[in-house]
């Protein structure tokens, strides 16, 4: 590009669409710095999955299983990949959280 144009900016309050700029960078892609966990229960804490759990719990049973950052034997936000859980809002949490159980619901 040899000569830099301005953009022109529009305001049509007529229409029902809109066009968001942003400029810059963020940390992780995220405007909030990196992304975390969502899950009031685990705390960021990574638990996998114990089928031999004694109490039987959800959370004791299925650990952080159904959450989209779970790998098995770790948690993916631990590898510092944060841009590729941008857009995972609301489904950093495990499965049984996001069916709105509480931990101490029976797994079976």
């Amino acid at each position: 590009m040899k000569e830099y144009i301005r953009p022109a900016v529009a305001v049509t309050e007529e229409t029902g669409e809109g066009v968001y700029a942003a400029s810059g960078s963020t940390q992780g892609g995220n405007q909030n710095g990196p992304v975390s966990c969502e899950s009031k229960y685990m705390n960021g804490q990574y638990q996998n999955m114990n089928y031999t759990s004694s109490d039987g719990s959800v959370k004791d049973t299925f650990g952080c299983l159904g959450c989209n950052c779970y790998r098995q034997g770790y948690c993916g936000l631990e590898e510092l990949q944060w841009g590729s859980y941008d857009n995972d809002n609301g489904f950093r949490k495990p499965g049984w959280e996001q069916e709105g159980k509480s931990p101490t619901d029976r797994a079976w």
